[in-house]
């Protein structure tokens, strides 16, 4: 049976972040693999905002990958709203003084380039294709990992579920039921530039604020970056409505019927074109000349769905074990770049605490302990209708630690005792959730950091208090201290 130190069930974006995350922790010393369902990475998906949060975390995974994705990407100066009658509603700006300040501004780039970008980085066979985990076994000394096909088993450290909206890891692991249907479906497709379109970003809706409730109905058409690096080539449609506008429309859609493996959703016939047509029949010509000449074969059609965190504590977290989830499978959210932002954020943060504690329970239970309450933030505070200075706040003020610097790499299996949650702390490590809560308090130094001045004195105290933790580090373990968030930084009372 194949041994390897960490298995990822999933190549999608997050994934692959995941396996680079973990190669920069351990400096290459690790036996890492994913597993992922499609036999090849095809033409999928439209594109996709990237946030400076995201930025920051694949620049703490990948410095150069970082400055690829900015090569191939298109930075957005401005968005122009329309009515539904082509009146013009307001023209956004992108946060330009924002980006002068922090040196980081959102940008467009296609989700599969995006994917392509991250596998091409990473060391060949990383990826295995055609394979799909099926079940697991944990025991106290790893997991055994088993596949659809009968394909051979293999035996890991640690297993990290990757694997989207419906995760078959999730059910496996918390048998917490499917994702909520949001009530929105969406239509996606790629198309070229063609003459007559405009040369900036632009969408159509009813109210300046979009609407996720029953009135909700939006279109978008925007450039987007390709591996190409040409500009103003390659352009994206987005056309977003509530269920009840598509039964208006007389369309047929099941939201019961979960398929969908990633939010990008699959092309495979031209009924959503038609679909979409009709729900949008009274959009202007601007924007329904450009959806009706595209290629039927290319449009996606999806549900959207969503998991709340509002019942998740850090404690809890959202694995088990040896067991943890990221991206969507652990907080699907309504897409709007935050989704993959959040990802890579999930893969930087893990890298970081799998780099403190080695491939061990402790290091996925420090993980969502930290990013269980950043990622209600990030949904709560950086969505598309938050105010500038809940952007700043949670968007560009937080920056990661790098897992490429060199000092210090630990081995795989936290021995190195120059890692703070060195080897001292591996021996505290209990069954007991809380107590492996607890500890995971006490001896995890954050991966995340922020440069507000509004939160210079949170920090000094926070490392105050890692400092008087790790001192009497035995006895903190030993019971369960109740906690509160101060900006990003969980603090022990």
């Amino acid at each position: 049976m194949k041994v390897i130190d960490i298995a990822i069930a999933g190549g999608g974006p997050g994934g692959l972040a995941t396996a680079a995350a973990v190669i920069a922790a351990f400096g290459g010393n690790v036996k890492v693999k994913v597993f992922e369902s499609l036999q090849d990475y095809k033409m999928q998906g439209s594109g996709v905002l990237f946030n400076p949060n995201g930025q920051k975390a694949l620049e703490a995974i990948d410095a150069d990958l970082l400055e690829r994705f900015r090569y191939h990407s298109v930075q957005p100066k401005s968005y122009v709203v329309y009515d539904r009658k082509g009146n013009e509603i307001t023209t956004l700006t992108f946060l330009h003084e924002l980006q002068k300040q922090y040196g980081y501004g959102p940008f467009i780039l296609g989700w599969h380039e995006i994917r392509q970008l991250i596998f091409d980085s990473l060391p060949p066979g990383t990826v295995e294709f055609n394979t799909q985990v099926a079940s697991y076994n944990e025991d106290a000394d790893g997991v055994t990992i088993h596949f659809d096909d009968g394909q051979p088993s293999v035996r890991a450290k640690l297993l990290i579920g990757a694997d989207g909206y419906f995760s078959r890891i999730r059910k496996l692991c918390l048998d917490d039921g499917p994702p909520k249907f949001a009530g929105l479906v969406m239509w996606r497709a790629r198309i070229p530039w063609q003459k007559g379109m405009p040369n900036y970003s632009v969408g159509y809706r009813d109210e300046l604020v979009p609407t996720r409730g029953s009135n909700a109905i939006y279109a978008m058409l925007f450039p987007l970056g390709t591996l190409a690096a040409t500009s103003d080539t390659t352009w994206s449609w987005t056309l977003c409505a509530h269920m009840d506008k598509v039964k208006e429309a007389g369309v047929d859609f099941d939201p019961e019927a979960r398929t969908l493996t990633s939010v990008q959703g699959i092309a495979s016939s031209g009924s959503a074109l038609q679909n979409v047509c009709k729900v949008f029949a009274d959009f202007p010509r601007a924007i329904m000349d450009v959806v009706e000449g595209t290629d039927p074969t290319t449009v996606t059609q999806h549900g959207l769905y969503v998991r709340s965190l509002d019942d998740t504590t850090p404690e809890q977290g959202w694995g088990r074990g040896r067991i943890s989830l990221l991206g969507d499978a652990a907080h699907a959210t309504i897409p709007n770049g935050q989704g993959l932002c959040l990802a890579i954020e999930d893969a930087a943060v893990l890298g970081w605490h799998l780099r403190q504690h080695g491939c061990t329970p402790q290091a996925l239970r420090s993980y969502e302990y930290e990013q269980v309450p950043r990622a209600k933030d990030v949904i709560a505070h950086g969505h598309d209708n938050a105010s500038n200075e809940e952007k700043e706040t949670y968007l560009y003020k937080p920056s990661f630690k790098p897992l490429w610097k060199t000092e210090d790499t630990p081995a795989v299996n936290g021995s190195n005792s120059s890692i703070r949650g060195g080897p001292r702390r591996q021996q505290c490590i209990t069954t007991s959730l809380q107590a492996v809560a607890c500890k995971a308090r006490a001896s995890c130094v954050p991966a995340r950091k922020l440069v507000s001045p509004k939160h210079a004195d949170g920090i000094a105290l926070h490392k105050a208090r890692l400092c008087s933790m790790t001192r009497a580090h035995s006895s903190s373990c030993m019971r369960h201290q109740p906690v509160r968030n101060h900006g990003n930084i969980t603090l022990a009372q």
